[in-house]
């Protein structure tokens, strides 16, 4: 039989006075910070505390090797992380931390009292976590320290759950990209819905709330009837392995209102790390996220045409960075709507904000019965392109480097090595450092290969993304006029 430890905590807030004259209730979060940072146990360490506390938040997934596994036993010993199973070899175990909102609570408050960042490193530098895992990791963490800067602790109520406290989403979203991004995004308007209601209209009373992300297990997990109970428990998802279009999910509720599944919606998000341009498009109804509204209620327009938001995270450039060199990521061929969208790297101006017509990608037939048809439920897409502070309000200047040697693995020997190491063409890719030789009909080299990567931060549909049909059909509600 299997026992949860993490389930003590709730019964523990049972079996309390609820008066308060025990004093349990008041001591239950410092409570809970003990038992992650291993203070009863005698083989704790500073370090493991401070990852344990990590893991429960953002999810850690060790890689199967002896150093990992040593690790990792160490935080089932004394930081409350629980195994899952171990196989009959017994070199390794599978482990994760169980959702508990109490310990969630308690490890956020353990993170606003650390470098976070160096906890991290020093868990990456020893190759304990596969490059794949890396990007999807670095996106929960740079959204959960945005949630994080959403909050401001008094510690006059320390007990009280205050990380666990619903936040605007309009705060949120500001709190990860800036006031000079979030000014185009609010007044954004949706991509597959030209003519609908502003982003700062659409989600004025939306709020989010999650204190840590839990692991999927099927798509079954990303619906409206799940995502309700989600923000009773302060849950965000890391989708399952194999789930279409999206990897990870943050529930919105809409409006100030009982939760209920007609009221919910999400932050939809992909995280890029491909060297050629690929459809970044999510399209939700293909997911069956969204639950139709009885017939007759009289709600059910507003519940059947919720807005949803979609973020396309790629992390992969970095300022500076030679085309094909130290990134994986490529941002779609440029267009005049996405010029006048750009902040630059450099300068961080905020271009003048988009016009609708900015927004949109090239015109197409499809687009025009855009105009013409409501789409059941209106999308508002937003593109991160970079991984620095131009575009991540969340990450420090100062830090920019240590996020940058994050996304990469292996010993980092700078960039003259990687230059002349991509030079001697071990792999090929659409870059310079493959086709340096190549020249076009005009005697130049071919301007695609030595386009620069972008940061930025864009709205609306990214031009260069393929148009399909079919899909769109299926977010255009044809009995609208």
């Amino acid at each position: 039989m299997f026992a949860n430890p993490t389930q003590r905590f709730w019964t523990r807030w049972q079996a309390a006075d609820p008066s308060g004259a025990d004093g349990v209730r008041r001591d239950l979060f410092l409570f809970a910070k003990a038992k992650i940072l291993g203070w009863q146990c005698s083989n704790a360490t500073k370090r493991d505390g401070q990852l344990a506390a990590l893991g429960i938040r953002v999810l850690l997934e060790f890689e199967t090797f002896l150093q990992s596994a040593e690790r990792e036993a160490r935080l089932v010993e004394g930081h409350m992380r629980v195994v899952y199973s171990v196989p009959k070899h017994r070199q390794y175990l599978r482990g994760g931390t169980p959702s508990e909102p109490v310990l969630a609570e308690a490890a956020a408050r353990i993170m606003s009292e650390v470098n976070s960042l160096a906890t991290i490193a020093d868990f990456l530098k020893d190759g304990l976590m596969s490059k794949g895992e890396r990007r999807e990791f670095l996106a929960r963490l740079l959204l959960t320290l945005a949630h994080d800067e959403c909050i401001d602790f008094d510690f006059a109520k320390a007990h009280e759950a205050q990380y666990s406290q619903p936040v605007l989403l309009s705060d949120f979203l500001e709190a990860l990209v800036g006031p000079g991004h979030m000014t185009k995004i609010l007044e954004s308007r949706p991509d597959n819905f030209p003519d609908g209601a502003t982003f700062k209209e659409a989600f004025k009373d939306a709020k989010v709330n999650f204190t840590h992300f839990v692991k999927a297990g099927d798509e079954s997990a990303i619906a409206d009837e799940v995502a309700w109970m989600a923000l009773s428990r302060c849950m965000a998802f890391q989708c399952a392995d194999g789930q279409r279009m999206v990897d990870l999910y943050i529930p919105i509720l809409l409006w100030d209102e009982p939760l209920g599944r007609y009221v919910v919606s999400g932050i939809f998000i992909q995280i890029k790390d491909r060297l050629k341009t690929q459809s970044a498009r999510i399209n939700v109804t293909k997911l069956d996220f969204f639950t139709r509204s009885p017939a007759g209620h009289s709600d059910s327009i507003r519940y059947n045409e919720r807005p949803y938001i979609t973020i396309v995270m790629d992390l992969g450039i970095q300022p500076g960075s030679p085309n094909g060199l130290a990134t994986e990521n490529e941002p779609s061929s440029t267009h005049p709507a996405e010029a006048s969208a750009e902040i630059s790297a450099k300068s961080n101006i905020q271009a003048t904000p988009p016009s609708n017509s900015d927004i949109d990608v090239a015109p197409t037939i499809l687009q025009h019965m855009h105009r013409a048809k409501r789409p059941i439920h209106p999308r508002y897409a937003i593109t991160i392109v970079g991984c620095s502070n131009a575009v991540y309000q969340v990450i420090r200047k100062e830090d920019e480097d240590q996020y940058a040697a994050l996304l990469t693995s292996g010993a980092q020997q700078g960039d003259i090595f990687s230059r002349g190491f991509l030079r001697l063409k071990p792999y090929w890719t659409m870059s310079a450092q493959s086709f340096h030789w190549a020249t076009g009909g005009d005697g130049k080299a071919e301007g695609g290969l030595y386009e620069p990567f972008v940061e930025g931060v864009y709205v609306g549909a990214r031009s260069g993304n393929e148009e399909d049909s079919d899909d769109e059909d299926d977010d255009v509600d044809s009995t609208a006029t």
